[in-house]
């Protein structure tokens, strides 16, 4: 374990990784999975609430029952795509969302 890390070292973590698992079965949402793919790691992880809403199966990571067929499949996602994918995540986007939903069009 190397402790709490935070911005550009945080970062630096996530380059290193191959893939992003996570584990949880019960997390509603998980802004570790976020900072993962801004980072370019693609994410393995089970079918379940939080992983549904960011994952885009075949794009940016693998949703299974079994993790390490997750992983397996992280393996030959396109780098570039995953990045792509985090941009959708933006704090100003998720802002726009949340905003659409309480405010009704006119």
């Amino acid at each position: 374990f190397v402790g709490m890390k935070t911005g550009s070292e945080l970062a630096s973590y996530y380059q290193q990784a191959d893939v992003f698992v996570f584990p949880s079965r019960w997390d509603t949402f998980g802004i570790v999975m976020l900072e993962a793919l801004a980072c370019g790691v693609p994410i393995a992880a089970y079918p379940c609430n939080g992983p549904l809403d960011v994952v885009e199966v075949g794009i940016n990571g693998y949703l299974d029952q079994d993790l390490n067929l997750a992983v397996e499949g992280c393996f030959s996602l396109n780098k570039a795509n995953i990045y792509l994918s985090s941009r959708r995540w933006t704090w100003q986007n998720c802002w726009d969302i949340f905003h659409q939903n309480l405010v009704e069009p006119t």
